[in-house]
């Protein structure tokens, strides 16, 4: 019995694992950029505004502030009609201009990753989660915390 009971935990947390994880099928479809976030400088594209996380607010004075706001308007504005379209095992990336590519989804220490892999050979690998109907793509590259977040489009 206690072997059964064992089995049977076993099997529905496995089960429960894979259920959450995120497949092409969840991913299929325009996907709108909201906002990107580098190292707590915000650039929310739906609203036309670039902000700061609590922590950013209590690091940068006030005219590093205002300079980020300044010198991020260019990619703000570029960001605006950002999306990802993704369809079977290829996605355009449109951030300033149109990318192709493949992607694959993997899972690795209990965290999704997806790699696109575009057609000059380069790649980029992003910890991915969908969290309240948002796409959140994580990287960190030179030091610094990337994050994408995307909205399906209606």
């Amino acid at each position: 019995m206690k072997q059964a009971v064992t089995l049977y935990l076993f099997v529905f947390s496995v089960i429960g694992m894979y259920a959450q994880n995120i497949t092409g099928k969840d991913l299929h479809g325009k996907w709108d950029l909201q906002n990107f976030n580098m190292d707590g400088v915000i650039l929310d594209v739906v609203k036309s505004e670039v902000r700061f996380s609590k922590g950013a607010e209590k690091e940068l004075n006030q005219q590093a502030k205002e300079g980020l706001k300044s010198s991020m308007a260019e990619t703000l504005e570029a960001f605006k009609g950002a999306y990802m379209d993704f369809a079977g095992n290829n996605v355009t990336v449109f951030l300033e201009t149109p990318d192709n590519a493949s992607y694959t989804l993997t899972l690795k220490d209990s965290r999704q990753y997806i790699t696109i892999a575009y057609k000059d050979g380069t790649a980029d690998d992003f910890e991915i989660k969908l969290t309240d109907k948002e796409l959140h793509l994580t990287a960190e590259d030179d030091g610094s915390v990337l994050e994408f977040v995307y909205k399906k489009s209606k």
